[in-house]
């Protein structure tokens, strides 16, 4: 099958779109013949619908052959349901080997049974850049074949099968954006976290195992960057603190040759650094005096997002977070000392939460909001398949509890989504009642 008979059909929504960046850099390095790639840029998985299925219906006419990559995450699902069933719509009036479906990111990563029953001819598991360049070039090869590749997931007579990874990315081989494409984000300079929060996916679906970029590497993205006017450095990671440790150290020297580098080769061009903001954030029992000193030297963001997630010890070793009260307050009291402001992340409605812990939490806030220049961050827990603490569901909180938040929030004192992420969990668990979404207990899976 020659490149020119094979079709990557891009739904590109905004929420998901730094996956789709980097599977389409991973093309353009491995493959030494590229399909035609055209990418549909959806503000969301609903919106831009019709210009979507117009250019799928298009490209069926032109091409023998059409690939639809669908990343997305739990939160996205009212809105890629949407989508899915439109595609399949059109996949049930062809040949069924002329439009490959396959789905990937968050959510397939967490549900892989309850995507493929979607309508997925297959869905990959966990980081994918490898797999999904794999899966590409042997679909240029073998045209009438739907490929099997490590880190693949599908359906044989309704039950899963899934092929497993041979070991983890090293994420130093696979560029950190798109330059043929020009889809450019921040650099992604670890992953996989150690922490492994029972409410997060990130350790479930990228492992324990902390993989960090190089500097060169890392300079090289912002070199290329900077070919491109962009001037502004941005990272991506779970614990900026984590750049080349093992996520329970912190490695002051490679941070600081890290920032000084790129501040390095910024140099003149009216480049800015910013190292601990999102989409990245900071663990609070890693912050001190030494390793903040450094990086305010370099950095051009004023403020550093520290997780804190909660106020109350019990729920904090509930959730695995692994760290202490005692460690979010010290950690804001650095900041603070050493002329930075503080972006604190608290979570309302996780499972363990009663009106104790509560309590506990607004007296952490109040204490925080008094030390000066602190914003509190509130979320509202979004549970999320693959994860320990998925079954539990979200807690209501409490009507006097929500006006003592709503204070805050007309205050000015807090900020956040927490009353649409609210919805978002409600929409979640759902589905789950609804069996769309599918826990692993539920059913067997054919390990190949």
């Amino acid at each position: 099958m020659r490149g020119e008979d094979l079709a990557i059909l891009v739904p590109y929504s905004r929420d998901s779109r730094y996956s789709y960046n980097v599977l389409l850099a991973a093309l353009e390095k491995f493959l030494h013949e590229l399909p035609d790639v055209f990418i549909v840029r959806m503000r969301n998985y609903s919106l831009g619908l019709t210009k979507f299925i117009n250019s799928l219906t298009s490209l069926l006419t032109r091409y023998r052959r059409v690939l639809i990559p669908m990343s997305f995450k739990t939160t996205e699902l009212d809105q890629a349901l949407t989508l899915i069933n439109k595609i399949l719509e059109v996949k049930r009036k062809i040949p069924d080997e002329r439009l490959v479906f396959v789905g990937g990111g968050p959510h397939p990563s967490g549900d892989p049974m309850g995507s493929l029953k979607l309508g997925f001819d297959a869905v990959f598991i966990g980081e994918s850049e490898d797999s999904f360049v794999n899966f590409v070039n042997s679909l240029m090869e073998r045209p009438k074949e739907l490929p099997i590749v490590d880190g693949m997931a599908w359906l044989e007579n309704g039950v899963m099968c899934f092929k497993p990874r041979r070991g983890y990315i090293d994420i130093n081989n696979y560029p950190a954006f798109s330059v043929l494409h020009r889809l450019f984000n921040p650099i992604e300079i670890t992953r996989g976290c150690s922490g492994r929060c029972f409410f997060c996916q990130v350790p479930f679906m990228f492992g324990g195992v902390l993989r960090h970029r190089t500097i060169d590497n890392v300079v090289h993205h912002v070199k290329l960057m900077l070919k491109f006017k962009l001037r502004d450095v941005r990272f991506i990671s779970p614990n900026s603190l984590s750049y080349g440790g093992n996520g329970r150290e912190v490695r002051v020297e490679l941070i600081d040759e890290l920032l000084s580098r790129i501040h390095e080769v910024l140099r003149g061009s009216s480049g800015r650094v910013f190292f601990g903001t999102f989409p990245s954030e900071v663990r609070p029992e890693m912050v001190n005096d030494e390793v903040i000193k450094v990086i305010k030297k370099y950095i051009s963001n004023k403020r550093i997002i520290v997780g804190a997630q909660s106020g109350s010890d019990n729920v904090l070793k509930a959730i695995n977070r692994g760290h202490t009260v005692d460690d979010v307050i010290n950690a804001v009291s650095t900041l603070l000392s050493n002329g930075l402001g503080a972006d604190v992340d608290f979570i309302f409605g996780l499972p363990f939460e009663d009106d104790e812990s509560i309590n506990e939490t607004l007296n952490v806030i109040y204490r925080l909001a008094s030390m000066g220049d602190v914003r509190i961050h509130l979320h509202f827990y979004m549970p999320l398949p693959g994860t320990p603490i998925f079954k539990l569901g979200y807690k209501e909180l409490p009507e006097n509890a929500m006006r003592k938040v709503m204070k805050l929030l007309g205050k000015g004192k807090a900020y956040g989504y927490w009353l649409r992420q609210k919805e978002i969990a409600e929409m979640i668990m759902k589905y789950y009642r609804d069996g769309v979404i599918l826990t692993r207990d539920m059913y067997e899976v054919k390990v190949v």
